[in-house]
């Protein structure tokens, strides 16, 4: 799951792994700013922003309704329904 800011710019991602037993993980990372395609498994120093923010900004600006619900999977559900949603990175923790 992509995070990105208002303007865009991709800032950070949340990884979902399910293994064999149904057990769901989950990993963050963002793309290492000295390049060569790494990454850095930490949110350390990076803002915490809302999952969709540039379409909750518009949303908001528009006066839209935003459905605000536990966890990415869950907004992209209502996403696909026609409905503004968002999550907090950690879900509900």
């Amino acid at each position: 799951y992509d995070y990105r800011d208002t303007s865009g710019r991709w800032m950070f991602q949340k990884q979902r792994f399910v293994d064999a037993q149904g057990k769901k993980t989950f990993k963050q990372r963002r793309p290492d700013p000295a390049g060569g395609g790494k990454w850095i498994y930490s949110l350390d120093g990076v803002d915490k922003i809302l999952y969709r923010l540039p379409q909750v900004s518009q949303a908001k600006r528009d006066g839209d309704v935003i459905w605000v619900v536990e966890g990415e999977k869950d907004a992209d559900t209502l996403v696909r329904h026609g409905y503004c949603a968002t999550t907090p990175p950690n879900g509900a923790g």
